[in-house]
């Protein structure tokens, strides 16, 4: 649904797909992530804040909050 929720607004960017499955669900630490996908934190962080508030807005229309 996460992943749903991100294509369907048209957000959906590498970096964002893979800091989603590396942080959430393979539960990789945040230097582990910023290596492998060799981005800097100011892109990692702007990857979740973009992630969450995504879901954030897909959750609150479908009556969630």
């Amino acid at each position: 649904i996460i992943i749903d929720a991100y294509k369907a607004f048209n957000l959906i960017t590498d970096h964002g797909l893979n800091v989603l499955r590396m942080r959430f669900f393979e539960q990789r630490p945040e230097d582990e992530i910023l290596e492998q996908l060799h981005i800097g934190r100011t892109t990692y962080q702007k990857a979740l804040q973009d992630l969450l508030s995504t879901i954030a807005v897909y959750a609150a229309q479908r009556g969630a909050f």
